[in-house]
């Protein structure tokens, strides 16, 4: 199989696992996007069994249409291969069927008549024990879905002649996107309230004393609701300069409102004392932007 061939097979595997799941809308109607897209691609049909609909939307969109003909009709689609349209070929049975084959299906279990397929998919995966994964539309439960089959009701296969689209570019894979530059002049505003040495770099004991404050600061006002959660008291009573008593009383609790105005400065948003909704939000927006420089 020659690299084009390969590039090409997965290319239309990749439109089918996309959009594995799909199903019907309303259940039991025969009408979803893949029955939509054939009525206004290829023929107005109207909605019904989408099996071989399927195959042709995904070898037409993933850039193999002028190896195919549009067919909603299993039988013509296979009599197609079997009469070399197109270039495509046709085998009987499973031996030598490989990933990007459709395989038919005729659940009578006849065999050996392509005039009485009626269900379809495409070949993702040849397994070694004679079965193979297949990508179907219009499942007995109404999907498109990933069917592990063996050759029981299987008639036989379709082959496209792939090479016939010529060279065929790699799908480029997209670069990720550029990690955001820390905030080195904010992440020192915030380690000097902390009181963690302000060395620009948001790391574990930064992100533990922030951590801490945050929710020192929300059992303060019990925002959205009144937070019981357990946090170091002496270490941050010792954070906002009050009495070291371990208990998080009144005392604490108004230090505490002007250690949040410092923070909320710090952060640029409105100073009031009280770590709310946006308060949070910045505190969060900072914390994925510059922790372990993100």
């Amino acid at each position: 199989m020659s690299t084009n061939t390969k590039l090409m097979i997965e290319r239309v595997l990749n439109r089918l696992r996309g959009a594995l799941g799909t199903g019907e809308t309303p259940p039991g109607s025969n009408h979803n996007f893949i029955t939509e897209w054939y009525n206004k691609t290829v023929k107005k049909i109207g909605d019904g069994p989408w099996c071989e609909m399927t195959n042709t939307w995904a070898m037409w969109t993933g850039g193999a249409q002028s190896l195919k003909n549009g067919r909603a009709y299993t039988v013509w689609a296979a009599q197609d291969a079997q009469q070399n349209v197109r270039g495509s070929d046709w085998f009987f049975g499973t031996k030598g069927m490989r990933a990007g084959d459709q395989v038919y299906y005729d659940w009578s279990g006849k065999k050996g008549n392509v005039n009485l397929v009626d269900h379809t998919g495409t070949v993702e995966q040849i397994l070694g024990d004679g079965t193979f994964y297949v990508l179907e539309g219009n499942t007995a439960a109404n999907k498109l879905q990933r069917m592990r089959r063996d050759a029981k009701f299987v008639v036989g296969y379709a082959r496209f002649n792939w090479d016939a689209l010529g060279p065929v570019a790699p799908t480029p894979v997209p670069k990720p996107p550029a990690k955001p530059k820390p905030d080195v002049a904010l992440i020192k505003k915030l380690q000097s309230l902390l009181e963690v040495t302000p060395d620009g770099k948001w790391g574990a004991v930064t992100d533990s004393r922030a951590q801490l404050m945050r929710t020192a600061a929300r059992a303060k006002v019990g925002w959205p609701k009144r937070v019981n959660k357990p946090f170091r008291v002496l270490e941050a009573q010792r954070i906002i300069d009050t009495t070291e008593d371990n208990v998080w009383g009144p005392r604490s609790q108004a230090s505490m409102s002007d250690w949040v105005e410092l923070f909320q400065h710090a952060l640029g948003v409105p100073v009031d004392g009280d770590w709310g909704p946006r308060t949070d939000n910045a505190y969060l927006a900072a914390r994925k932007r510059n922790l372990n420089n993100f």
